[in-house]
């Protein structure tokens, strides 16, 4: 998954959930006070849970290409290495 795909899914989260607490509170017998909330909350929550998953895979793909980074520079390294023993 790429980090467009990534960032596509978190914005549609949020506006699913979005649109899921407005029609909430529309339709929930409540006070308007009280709809508001627990809007509020539950918006906050999914912000947060949406919040550590982007942390998380901004970590792993941070991984990755410190991981693609290295082995890119031992291939070079070796190469580099092999050329010099083929002019020598």
């Amino acid at each position: 998954m790429n980090m467009s795909m990534t960032i596509g899914f978190v914005i549609g989260s949020l506006v699913g959930s979005v649109i899921g607490a407005l029609i909430t509170l529309m339709v929930a017998p409540r006070s308007v006070a009280d709809k508001r909330s627990q809007i509020y909350g539950d918006v906050n929550a999914e912000v947060d849970r949406m919040r550590h998953e982007l942390t998380n895979r901004i970590q792993e793909l941070s991984t990755s290409i410190d991981q693609s980074r290295n082995d890119l520079s031992k291939q070079v390294a070796d190469f580099i290495r092999t050329k010099e023993g083929d002019a020598a």
